[in-house]
C-alpha cells in the first residue's frame, strides 16, 4: 500500500514534470518567433564599437561583424543589413570589407542604409568563428546641431547566408545586436571600447563610398582573335574609371502588357538584360486601390532566391505600391536574356466599367548584374480593362508635345510596317536614321542574281528604307517628326504620324526576310519569311534583338561602313581615346556618352566575342 509520503512525493514528481514539459513549450515557442524574424540564431551581428558617446561634429567608423555563437562550424558566403540610423548621424559612406567585396551591393536613402556583401562567385565560404568577423563599415559624422541623448541605430533586417550547402543557402542570422550611441556635448568623452572623441578627417585610403560595382583599372588589355593565325592585343592606358551606371541595358515589362478583369489574372514581370547575367533587383510598382488590388501574395523568380524585400498584398492593397527586393544567392545561376523577375495576380475591387494602369517607379528601381555594375532600366507599363471598360494604351507611342495622331491617306495595297528596336550597350539614346531592308525571299526563284549585296547598296530584290527614329525610355519607334539627326544618304521612308512606315515600291502578298541597321552598330537580322500582305498593318516588336555596337564609320573610306565587325573598328576607337570632338563622336562613341574611352572600346569588344557575322 502507498503510504501518504509516498503520495506527496509521486503529486511532486508530476508538477515538476509537468512544469518543465510547458517550459520546454514555451522556449520552443520563442525559438520560432525568432526564426521568423531572423535566421537560425547562430550568428550575432553587431556594431565594433557596440557603445560610445560621440560629440557633434564628430566622424567615426561603425564596422558590422559577424560572431558565432553556435558550437558548430559554420562558413558563411555573405551577409545582409538593412539599417534605420538616427537623424542625428550624417551618413558619409558606406562599403562592404574584403573577403565580402566581390559581389557587393550598397543603398543609401535617407537614413536607411542597405548592405549586401557576399564573396565573388566561385570562391570558398569563410569559416565564422568566436571573434569578430568585419563584412561592412558604415562611416557616420554626427550632425553638428544634433541633441544631446540617445542616437539609435536599428536592424530592419538581417542575412548571414551559410555556404557550401547543396542547392541550399540557410539564413543563420541572429535579428542583430543595436549598438547604443549616445549624442554628449562637445569635447564629451568616448565610453570605452568606442572611437576618440576628436573629430576624424576623411582619410583619402578609405573605401570610395559606394553607389553600387567596381570601377575598371585604369590600365585595360584586350586580346581580340582576328583569324586562324592573328589577334590583337590593345593596351588602352589613363582612360581613368569606367562608370559604374550603364545606361538603356534592362527593359522592365508586364506580359501581357494588357488584361481584363475580371477574371482574376496572373501577370509576369519580365526583365529583358540581354547577354547580362543579374545578381540583384529591385522593382517597384503602383497601382490605384480604389480599383484594383492584388489577389495573391507576389511570387519572385527562385534564381534571385534571397528575398532582401517584399511588400505583402495586405500592405500593397493598403498603399497602392509594391516593392520587391531580390538577389541571387552564391548557389544560383544568375538569369540572363528575358527572364521573369516575378509575378503577381490582380483582382478588380469596383464593379463600374473603367480602365486603369500599373506603373513601374524606374526612379526607385535598381538591376545589378554579376560584376556588380548597375544597369540602367526602360519601363513600360500594364494597362487593365476593367468590367467591360476600353484598356488603355500601356506604351505610349508619342511624346509630350507631340500632336495627336490623325488618319493617313495611304494607298490601301502598301503595306504599313511599325516597329519598336533597341541598341545594346548605349547611355544615351539620340535621335537616328534606321536603315529598313526589306528581301524578297522569292526573287531568285524567278531571277538570276548576278550582284552581291551589301550594307551600303542592296542587292536585286531587296529595298532599303530609311526611317527616322526616335526613342522614349530608351526604345526607338519611327517617326515623322523632325530628327536632330545629320541626314544619311538615300531616300528617307515616307512615316505616318501614327509611326507606320511606308513600303512604297516593294510589291505586296509576299514573303521577305526584314534586317535593321544604324550608325555604329551592326546590322541584324530581326524577322525572316514575313508575309507583307496588301494593305496589312503590321506592328512589330523587335526590342528582344537589340543591334549591337561596331561597324563604324571609317574616315578612311568616306565615312563608309565596311558591314562587319573587326580589330578596324577597335583601331578606330583606340586612336581617339579621350576626344570629344564631333568627328572623333561620331566615328568611335558607340555608347553615346559624350566622351572616346574604353567604355566603348569594351562594347565593341563583347560585339566580337559574343555575336556573329552581320547580316547586311
Amino acid at each position: 500500500m502507498i503510504n501518504k509520503k509516498q503520495i506527496i512525493g509521486l503529486v511532486i514528481f508530476f508538477l515538476l514534470a509537468g512544469f518543465l514539459l510547458l517550459a520546454t513549450l514555451i522556449s520552443r515557442q520563442n525559438i520560432d518567433i525568432r526564426n521568423r524574424a531572423a535566421g537560425t540564431n547562430e550568428i550575432d551581428i553587431h556594431f565594433l564599437p557596440p557603445s560610445g558617446t560621440f560629440s557633434p561634429g564628430q566622424t567615426f567608423d561603425a564596422q558590422l561583424n559577424l560572431f558565432k555563437v553556435a558550437s558548430r562550424s559554420i562558413n558563411v558566403s555573405g551577409a545582409q543589413v538593412v539599417l534605420d540610423i538616427s537623424t542625428k548621424f550624417n551618413i558619409v559612406s558606406a562599403n562592404c570589407i574584403a573577403p565580402f567585396d566581390g559581389l557587393p551591393f550598397v543603398s543609401i536613402q535617407g537614413q536607411k542604409v542597405t548592405l549586401m556583401c557576399a564573396i565573388a562567385i566561385g570562391t570558398n565560404p569563410v569559416p565564422v568563428t568566436s571573434s569578430d568577423l568585419a563584412f561592412a563599415n558604415v562611416k557616420l559624422m554626427v550632425d553638428p546641431g544634433a541633441a544631446v541623448g540617445s542616437a539609435p541605430i536599428s536592424f530592419t533586417s538581417t542575412r548571414a547566408t551559410e555556404g557550401g550547402i547543396s542547392g541550399q543557402a540557410p539564413d543563420v542570422s541572429t535579428a542583430g545586436t543595436a549598438p547604443s550611441y549616445i549624442i554628449g556635448t562637445q569635447g564629451a568623452t568616448s565610453t570605452p571600447g568606442g572611437p576618440t572623441n576628436s573629430p576624424q578627417p576623411t582619410n583619402p585610403s578609405d573605401p570610395t563610398p559606394t553607389t553600387i560595382g567596381p570601377t575598371q583599372p585604369v590600365t585595360q588589355e584586350y586580346v581580340i582573335d582576328v583569324g586562324e593565325k592573328d589577334s590583337l592585343t590593345i593596351h588602352i592606358g589613363g582612360v581613368g574609371p569606367t562608370p559604374t551606371v550603364i545606361a538603356g541595358e534592362v527593359d522592365m515589362t508586364f506580359s501581357p502588357s494588357t488584361g481584363s478583369l475580371p477574371p482574376d489574372t496572373n501577370f509576369k514581370i519580365m526583365a529583358n538584360a540581354g547577354t547580362n547575367s543579374i545578381a540583384f533587383g529591385r522593382v517597384v510598382f503602383t497601382f490605384d486601390p480604389v480599383k484594383i488590388n492584388l489577389a495573391s501574395e507576389i511570387t519572385t523568380n527562385p534564381n534571385l532566391s534571397t528575398i532582401v524585400e517584399k511588400t505583402t498584398a495586405a500592405s500593397a492593397n493598403s498603399t497602392g505600391r509594391a516593392v520587391v527586393v531580390i538577389a541571387a544567392s552564391p548557389t544560383d545561376t544568375l538569369p540572363s536574356g528575358s527572364f521573369e523577375f516575378a509575378s503577381v495576380t490582380f483582382t478588380s475591387v469596383t464593379q463600374a466599367a473603367d480602365q486603369t494602369t500599373v506603373n513601374f517607379d524606374s526612379a526607385d528601381m535598381q538591376i545589378v548584374d554579376g560584376t556588380g555594375t548597375e544597369r540602367t532600366i526602360s519601363v513600360s507599363s500594364l494597362g487593365l480593362e476593367l468590367n467591360g471598360g476600353e484598356p488603355p494604351s500601356p506604351t505610349p507611342t508619342t511624346e509630350p508635345g507631340e500632336p495627336t495622331p490623325t488618319p493617313t491617306d495611304v494607298p490601301g495595297d502598301v503595306p504599313l510596317l511599325k516597329f519598336s528596336a533597341i541598341l545594346n550597350h548605349t547611355q544615351n539614346n539620340p535621335d537616328l536614321y534606321f536603315k529598313l531592308r526589306v528581301k524578297d525571299d522569292l526573287f531568285f526563284l524567278a531571277n538570276e542574281i548576278s550582284q552581291s549585296p551589301s550594307c551600303q547598296t542592296a542587292g536585286p530584290g531587296e529595298k532599303d528604307y530609311i526611317v527616322p527614329m526616335r526613342a522614349v525610355n530608351g526604345i526607338y519607334q519611327p517617326t515623322n517628326l523632325p530628327l536632330v539627326a545629320d541626314t544619311p544618304s538615300g531616300t528617307i521612308a515616307d512615316v505616318t504620324p501614327e509611326g507606320y512606315v511606308v513600303l512604297a515600291g516593294i510589291a505586296p502578298d509576299n514573303y521577305y526576310t526584314l534586317m535593321l541597321k544604324t550608325e555604329k552598330f551592326r546590322g541584324t537580322e530581326v524577322v525572316r519569311h514575313l508575309n507583307l500582305a496588301s494593305g496589312q498593318n503590321g506592328v512589330y516588336d523587335w526590342t528582344g534583338i537589340p543591334l549591337e555596337p561596331g561597324d563604324l564609320p571609317d574616315p578612311n573610306t568616306n565615312f563608309l561602313q565596311d558591314c562587319t565587325v573587326n580589330a578596324i573598328d577597335i583601331s578606330l576607337i583606340v586612336s581617339r581615346i579621350g576626344q570629344t570632338g564631333a568627328t572623333d563622336l561620331f566615328v568611335a562613341d558607340v555608347n553615346f556618352d559624350g566622351i572616346v574611352n574604353g567604355n566603348d572600346v569594351s562594347k565593341v569588344v563583347n560585339t566580337l566575342s559574343t555575336k556573329p557575322d552581320d547580316d547586311l
